[in-house]
């Protein structure tokens, strides 16, 4: 049907649960009756486990979820899911209203009716679930991994329990898709790093590059003799191949102090693992959040980040995804670049379309779908992690993508809490909109700010 005008998402939830063909909630007790004496040849009765505390809708429609309460929550719908996973099973209408709960709370998967067993990779092509919940490839109509499908809805679901919305709200298919491909949804109300950074794993448009059940993201800690390491599992399939492939021989290409290295590589039937450098001291995002940066901190993490996408470009390889969560920090404090899954080698000046990162971090050419410089773009999300170590927050915030460039072309940002003139002055080169005219990592080093 068309879309509504309202763009409440619990509105939208009732709407749906009241227009279902089934029987269903507004139908009077007498008319079910007559329905089923109607259809009683036809029909088979399925005795089911009774789930007494009602549906996740609820809880969210009433804000009665604390943190603990949606992580449990939410690691019960992985766990239930894993388990179809492992059986080749998808469910393929995930939401709100298909997780039950139980008298003590516990989650139970419910209404299998779209699910169905798929072997060897295949792609589906029914259109299964409800707008809210689906993936771009669904909404385009293209053929998708079912697999990847569950994992996108486990996302809108996770976003729905910490924000009370859908991530994706728009007055037409079309508008939603495009919020889709460049990440732009409304700031979330959580401020907690590690639900925010699985969230955005999940609601990534890229299949290849979302997040998979029980192994991209998955992380162990181990020891190689007195050596503290990271192994980092990846599931293999027929669209993370190629993907892995890249990122593993990118980071075996690049021998530097400021970027995660590569211990081994460990190929099994199933699996990948990458057994890599382990940074203990988190991500940067962290550092950012908890307002522990001192300029003198943000100086050398700065140098440490500049002098790491040096090496890069002299290699001519862009990393084309930097940001505050890629940015991670050994236990001495010193910089890892990390994350080298859109990075790719560049020769001849060639440009790039394909649209990497999320929205935050990206300059206004990315924004405007034109063909673009990655060498430049990796200078303009430098920019962005500089300024947020400094100020706390990001220089460029709209309610949509087109105010946001609006904002970036006639550079308008709030103003910095830092007085710095060398700081605020090297801001402003990598903030530059005309790609002629920004910074370049040349003049980067050899800027004041950088020297002192």
């Amino acid at each position: 049907m068309p879309f509504s005008k309202v763009t409440v998402s619990q509105c939208l939830a009732i709407i749906e649960r009241m227009l279902e063909p089934e029987i269903s909630s507004n139908q009077t007790i007498e008319e079910k009756q007559r329905y089923e004496r109607f259809h009683r040849p036809r029909n088979q009765n399925i005795v089911m486990e009774l789930a007494e505390g009602g549906d996740l809708l609820e809880k969210v429609m009433k804000n009665t979820l604390s943190m603990e309460d949606t992580k449990r929550i939410f690691r019960e719908i992985v766990t239930a899911l894993a388990h179809c996973h492992s059986q080749n099973i998808v469910h393929r209408d995930l939401k709100l209203e298909n997780v039950l709960l139980g008298k003590d709370g516990k989650v139970k998967l419910a209404d299998f009716g779209f699910a169905r067993k798929i072997e060897n990779a295949q792609l589906s092509n029914t259109f299964c679930g409800s707008a809210s919940y689906c993936p771009p490839e669904i909404l385009q109509k293209k053929a998708y991994n079912a697999f990847a499908v569950d994992v996108w809805s486990m996302g809108v679901i996770l976003y729905a329990m910490v924000n009370g919305g859908f991530p994706f709200e728009a007055s037409n298919i079309h508008q939603m898709v495009e919020c889709q491909l460049i990440k732009e949804m409304p700031v979330s109300k959580v401020t907690v790093s590690q639900c925010l950074a699985i969230i955005e794993r999940m609601l990534e448009p890229e299949v290849e590059k979302r997040a998979t059940i029980g192994s991209y993201g998955k992380i162990r800690l181990a020891k190689i003799g007195q050596r503290s390491v990271a192994i980092k599992q990846l599931k293999k399939s027929n669209g993370m191949k190629d993907f892995i492939a890249r990122e593993i021989k990118t980071m075996l290409s690049l021998n530097h102090e400021n970027i995660i290295k590569v211990y081994d590589v460990i190929e099994t039937k199933k699996n990948i693992a990458i057994v890599m450098e382990l940074a203990e001291g988190g991500d940067l995002l962290e550092k950012v959040m908890k307002n522990t940066l001192s300029m003198e901190d943000t100086k050398r993490i700065f140098r440490e980040i500049v002098t790491a996408l040096a090496h890069c470009h002299s290699q001519n390889i862009v990393h084309r995804d930097l940001k505050l969560e890629n940015v991670l920090l050994g236990k001495d404090g010193k910089v890892k670049l990390a994350d080298f899954g859109f990075a790719r080698k560049i020769e001849n000046a060639q440009l790039s379309n394909t649209f990497c990162g999320s929205a935050s971090y990206c300059p206004p050419e990315i924004l405007q779908k034109k063909a673009y410089n990655a060498f430049a773009v990796d200078v303009w999300s430098m920019g962005v992690i500089l300024y947020a170590m400094v100020n706390g927050g990001f220089p460029f915030e709209a309610s949509n993508i087109h105010q946001m460039v609006e904002c970036q072309l006639i550079k308008e940002m709030p103003v910095s809490k830092v007085t710095d003139s060398q700081c605020l002055a090297i801001i402003e080169r990598m903030l530059e909109p005309e790609v002629e005219k920004r910074a370049t990592i040349e003049e980067i080093m050899n800027s004041q700010f950088f020297k002192n």
